[in-house]
């Protein structure tokens, strides 16, 4: 018989327990399974590991822009990827890109160079690192002579929930009209409207993370109804896999502030992990198949590593909020 017992189960609670106790926050004046959508891969909001495969290593670490890789027919393209790991991290997403046309890297931006874009091929350029299921609007000039596009992806909403719904945002500089010297693409929520002020946003911030920590302990919770049986049968695993769809959807669904696009890009991942990992060990129990015990055991340990990255992600959140986070104490 497929061995279904504790070390699987117990993995997954003590993940919760010890994290629970991480997400509670305060402020100074308070006391189906889904995995990451490939449409994403090596473009906005995929992941460092992806970008690699995809494009290569990078070349080179900016400071200013990220990680920049050699692509041809591009003078520059570079991915920022909060990879809160350090180089462990690659499954980072890239939350900002920039592409340079193959002019004279020395010359200003504005200033005209006979190798900028025009606006049909920067949209083309934009296009092969937007989301494959992108859908792309026309560029729109502003009144600073830049020019703007949207886009909407499905890929974006499942992977950062209601940041991702808005789509991304096409920013792009003109060298002279009608020619287009640099491009970004970011999620269409990455920066904060002119309206919103640092306390706004973190005081959503707060309530956020509190919401994100009452999900961590139904999580929990859930998985302790499966703690005094031996033998879990199907039902028991059936309604652990359907609690965690449904915290991966509230997940998604949460209002979550811009700074939060990695936080929930990782929990969102973890609940869907979670939940991909009940389904295999639902599997195993019918099938007997022993090899789908350990890719179980191996998707808690991928979502462990989502969990903890996510905790990581909101620490620092808490920190620049000016919140305090409670840590577990010794009994």
């Amino acid at each position: 018989m497929v061995d279904l017992q504790q070390p699987v189960w117990r993995a997954m609670t003590v993940t919760f327990s010890l994290l629970a106790l991480y997400f509670q926050v305060f402020s100074p004046a308070s006391a189906g399974a889904v995995e990451p959508h490939s449409a994403l891969d090596g473009r906005l909001g995929g992941s460092y590991a992806s970008f690699v495969s995809a494009h290569g290593e990078p070349v080179e670490l900016n400071s200013a822009i990220g990680e920049v890789f050699s692509i041809e027919g591009y003078g520059l393209v570079a991915a920022q990827f909060s990879r809160l790991a350090g180089p462990a991290d690659d499954e980072a997403p890239a939350l900002l890109i920039t592409l340079r046309s193959e002019r004279d890297d020395s010359a200003p931006a504005t200033t005209l160079d006979e190798r900028d874009w025009t606006v049909d091929e920067a949209r083309e350029r934009a296009q092969a690192f937007a989301p494959a299921d992108a859908e792309l609007s026309d560029f729109v000039e502003q009144r600073d002579g830049s020019m703007i596009a949207t886009c909407t992806s499905q890929a974006l909403s499942d992977a950062f929930g209601q940041l991702g719904d808005a789509g991304c945002t096409l920013r792009a500089v003109q060298s002279a009209p009608g020619r287009i010297s640099f491009i970004t693409l970011s999620l269409a929520t990455a920066t904060p409207t002119d309206a919103a002020t640092p306390i706004a946003t973190c005081a959503g911030a707060e309530e956020w993370i509190q919401e994100a920590g009452e999900r961590m302990q139904h999580a929990q919770a859930l998985l302790e109804q499966l703690s005094g049986s031996e033998t879990p049968d199907d039902a028991a695993l059936q309604e652990i896999e359907e609690g965690f769809q449904q915290l991966a959807t509230e997940q998604r669904a949460s209002q979550a502030p811009a700074e939060g696009a990695t936080v929930n890009f990782y929990l969102i991942a973890a609940f869907s992990t979670y939940a991909g990992a009940v389904s295999d060990a639902r599997s195993a129990l019918s099938s007997g198949d022993q090899a789908a015990i350990d890719q179980a055991a191996q998707r808690i340990d991928e979502a462990n590593r989502k969990v903890g990255l996510a905790t990581t992600a909101i620490a620092r959140l808490s920190a620049d909020c000016g919140f305090q986070i409670a840590t577990p104490v010794a009994g």
